[in-house]
Parts: structure tokens; sequence; C-alpha cells
């Protein structure tokens, strides 16, 4: 998904929270509005639920209490970026919330919680009149020398269009730290940024840096996440080459991003073999993947929006391309698994409580496994009446 400026630069401070699991647990955007906390089913533990079940209003209620009521900075940080941002999953939408982003965030600053002085000063950087609490915070974060908070204030530097030569030497000192992904990504990304496309001299160095991640072992924290930017960053930089050979390099890293169940890249790659972007026109791959995004996007709020994009691509193709498509499909669905988590939804009654699932109750949707099996038997009895 993508922003306007306010917004990307709330997502430039991705801190070790912002990698993992915020992206996981309904960060979107929505409409300005309020929301208040109202319901009473107390659930065991935010950060447990968070872990099994699909965000919905009560697990909201039960995460944005426990924050406020354990003083957790971090949780308080976490609702308060769900405020900002908003929460839309299939069925479940709660408007974003300046209100209630500030009085979250504030309290998680408050107890001295880095993430959050950062986003608040960034937050409230386009007010003409800022908070008071601003100055304290960076003066807060400022008074920090370990490397992170050094990073933090390099961060704020750079998105207010204050960065120096000292702070990018600050920044490669950084770099050099072992173990340092964070820092690499963000150095990597402000080069490619001052980067020409035209002149492949001005990529090299943070085409190396991107490379470099992509070789963090996956037991590192985040390493998954940090990978998967990471390869959206190669995508980028080789897509933008005016020259054949180069532009042609994208297609590696959008092929890996869609083998490990990334919806967006699925249906990019998906659209590269109906086009031939990248050199093979291909109508069988090309269903194929997008039978595979669709796959992948169930129970997701993209769901209608895949499913639907698969069956109208399927209505137009001949009877031999179908065949071999539905071969593709199975073949590519046996050979990996979805990014998406399958989380457990759960039902809300109409006083906000959570309800049991009836194991027995039909489920009538049409899933896109069905769709595919269908596709296969209509292709299979248009061949045979010919």
């Amino acid at each position: 998904m993508w922003f306007r400026r306010d917004e990307m630069i709330m997502k430039k401070l991705w801190s070790r929270i912002t990698l993992g699991r915020v992206a996981r647990y309904g960060l979107g955007l929505a409409m300005a509005s309020t929301f208040t906390l109202g319901a009473t089913n107390a659930l065991a533990d935010c950060r447990g639920d968070l872990e099994k079940y699909r965000m919905d209003s009560v697990l909201y209620e039960e995460c944005a209490r426990e924050a406020l009521k354990n003083k957790d900075s971090e949780l308080l940080y976490l609702v308060g970026l769900w405020n900002h941002y908003g929460i839309r999953e299939k069925n479940f939408y709660k408007p974003a919330s300046i209100e209630l982003y500030r009085k979250f965030m504030t309290q998680a600053a408050d107890l001295g919680n880095p993430d959050a002085q950062s986003m608040y000063i960034i937050s409230e950087s386009k007010n003409a009149t800022p908070d008071p609490k601003v100055q304290v915070y960076r003066q807060a974060l400022a008074a920090q020398k370990d490397p992170q908070s050094k990073f933090r204030l390099i961060q704020l530097k750079q998105i207010e269009g204050n960065l120096t030569n000292a702070d990018i030497d600050e920044l490669e000192k950084l770099v050099a730290m072992p173990k340092n992904y964070e820092d690499t990504f963000f150095y990597a990304q402000l080069l490619a940024s001052f980067a020409d496309p035209a002149r492949p001299e001005t990529l090299a160095k943070p085409i190396e840096l991107f490379e470099k991640l992509l070789s963090i072992p996956d037991t590192e924290k985040y390493a998954a996440s940090i990978k998967g930017q990471t390869r959206w960053q190669l995508v980028r930089i080789y897509n933008s080459s005016p020259k054949a050979e180069v532009f042609s390099k994208a297609e590696k890293y959008l092929l890996e991003l869609a083998q490990v169940g990334d919806l967006l890249a699925m249906s990019e790659y998906a659209k590269a073999y109906e086009t031939s972007k990248y050199g093979t026109l291909s109508a069988p791959l090309a269903f194929a993947w997008r039978a595979q995004a669709a796959t992948c996007a169930r129970g997701t709020m993209s769901e209608d929006a895949f499913v639907k994009d698969f069956a109208e691509y399927s209505k137009n193709m001949t009877p031999t391309d179908l065949v071999a498509g539905v071969a593709y499909a199975f073949s590519l669905g046996s050979s990996f698994k979805c990014m998406h988590d399958n989380l457990i939804e759960r039902k809300i009654d109409g006083n906000g409580k959570v309800v049991a699932e009836d194991s027995s109750e039909a489920k009538t949707q049409t899933t896109p496994n069905q769709t595919v099996q269908t596709s296969k038997e209509q292709a299979s009895k248009e061949q045979t009446s010919k």
C-alpha cells in the first residue's frame, strides 16, 4: 500500500516493533473518527491473543485496556499506532483517531519509550503549533548515547530534511557495527534515494548493502521482514533502469517475494506474464499466479479483490491455456506456504462478546482452490466437446 508523504514519514520510523508486530497486527489506513473503549470482555493476554487471533473489536479493546492498566510502554505505543493509521481487517474496521493516538502515544513516550517519542515528534511536526512535549521528547532522545538512539536521531533529521555530512559519517559507523540490520537498510535506502538510475555506478553501494541484508540468517529477529523489504527495494531499483539487461534483474527478487507468499508480489508477477514485462508471455502462468494470490488472500481484507481478479482473468482464457494454467496452479500451491498465517477469526455477537464457532456450520463460500478445480472441469468439458 502507498501513502502520502506524511504517512510515509511514519513508515520510515520502523522500529523493532514495526518491523515485526505492527505489520501483522492489522496496521492500515482509515478515515479519521473516534473509537471508545466500552466492551467488558476481559480476555487473558493481549500479546498471546495477538499471536493466535485475527484482530477484532474485542482484541483491540483488550490490548488497549491492558496497555493502560499495566502502563506497558510498548503496548501503549502499539495501540497508538493502530489509532494513527486505523485498522482494516476483513471483518473489522477501526477508523483512525488522532485523539486516541495522542492519548496512547504520549503515555508511551512519557514512560520513556524512544519509539513513541520519535513517532510523536514526527507526527506533530506538521502541526502549526506542535505540542510542547515534542521538545521534551527530543531532548530525551538526544540524551541517550547508545547506537539505537543515535540512529533514531539521524532518522528524525533525515525526515525533517536536516541531515548533515556528519550525520552520514555517524550512520556509516553504525552500519559497520555487527548485526545492525535496520541501520544498514536505512542507509542503503538513503543512498538509493540519491542515486540516478541512468548511472549504474551510483547504485552500486546501495545494491551491495541490500544484497548483504539478504544473507541475514533466518534465525535473526525480524529477518523475514527485513529481507522482504530489501527485495522490494531491489525490485524498484532494477525496474527503474532504462537498460533492458538491468531491468530484467528485478524478476529474480519479485519471484522470491512471490514464492514466500507476498500478495502484491504474486499479483505483480502474474501481470508480468500477462504483459511480457520480463520477456515471457504466458497466459497459463499468469493464471497460476493469480490463483495462488487468491488462495493466499483468503481471510484477509484483500480476499474479494484477489478472487474477483482471478475469476475475471479466467473467463477470457482459451481451454488449452486453462488446462495448462490449472496444472501450473496446483504445482505452485504445493511448493510454498502463504505469508498470511491464517490466524483464527472469532465471531463477535451484538454485545461485543466472543461467541463459539459452530464447527458443523456449512461453509458456502467458494475458495480459490475450488475455483481452480471448477476451471479444470470446465476446460476439460470444452476440450472434450471439440
